[in-house]
């Protein structure tokens, strides 16, 4: 038999990752969303605290939604052995996890019941700063590949005529901020205790008291308020301040009201609402 036949492949593979499940720690919570929401903010600040540890790589790790095949000791190996604990946390953050259905149950099938956490952003806003961002694409030539050339408009247009919102496509504008359907399927693999889901918005107008909230959650000490001010002066993505064309302010205004139920199911089900008619 040759050492790469595929049923030797296999057997080394599902050996491996026994072998890590044991060896390795796995996350003690995820930051599952949403894109355009502040998770590359949140990453940072959560990376520099003490009882916290950071997945090695990339900060989104992808895993759950587009490299489930690469196995679970591929994904183990971006976090810490077992035998270098010393009482912190481990994470990792991939803000896509939110909007993929098979994400929740292979998350529940390989670490069990970890927390989550989630960062919602009024949809409509949200889906505009996504588009500007895989728009400027065209401008790199390292990205161009990944950009979307259409506008705005088209590309709200073009989704919303799809049937499956174009899931060919990685951009996701419209299906992404249908926060209530995504939570609720959340919620059939995990437990409403470990899942908390916070206001983009809140990130700006009160880190100290947005920080506490996760904090508490993970049951780590809280941030001091000299360390939030600090974290708080530092820009983590910064993105591109051109006015908005006339054409732009229409389209979002047309999806505000396309949200505007969904919205009212999302507030439902959280018990609470988010000051997104200000947004």
């Amino acid at each position: 038999m040759e050492l790469t036949s595929t049923p030797l492949r296999s057997v080394i593979a599902s050996a491996t990752d026994r072998l890590y499940a044991l060896m390795k720690r796995k996350p003690d919570f995820l930051i599952v969303g949403t894109q355009k929401g502040g998770t590359t903010s949140l990453h940072a600040y959560l990376k520099a605290h003490p009882q916290v540890v950071a997945s090695a790589g990339p900060k989104e790790l992808h895993f759950f939604n587009i490299y489930y095949e690469k196995g679970l000791a591929w994904y183990l190996s971006h976090f810490p052995w077992r035998f270098q604990e010393r009482g912190e946390l481990t994470f990792e953050a991939t803000p896509d996890y939110i909007s993929h259905d098979p994400v929740p149950q292979r998350i529940s099938k390989d670490l069990g019941q970890p927390k989550l956490i989630l960062t919602l952003r009024e949809p409509a806003e949200r889906a505009y700063s996504a588009w500007k961002m895989w728009h400027s694409f065209l401008d790199d030539p390292k990205k161009m590949k990944k950009a979307d050339k259409r506008s705005f408009a088209s590309a709200v247009r073009e989704e919303l005529a799809s049937t499956d919102h174009q899931r060919d496509l990685h951009f996701h504008y419209i299906s992404m901020g249908l926060y209530a359907d995504h939570i609720e399927h959340f919620l059939q693999y995990s437990n409403e205790t470990n899942l908390l889901m916070l206001d983009y918005q809140e990130m700006g107008r009160d880190l100290n008291g947005y920080l506490k909230k996760i904090c508490d959650f993970l049951g780590i000490d809280e941030f001091s308020r000299a360390e939030c001010d600090r974290l708080g002066k530092v820009r983590h993505w910064a993105g591109s301040k051109r006015p908005r064309t006339e054409e732009e302010k229409a389209t979002l205004a047309e999806l505000r009201a396309y949200y505007a139920p969904h919205n009212e199911k999302l507030f439902s089900l959280l018990g609470r609402r988010f000051d997104w008619e200000a947004a």
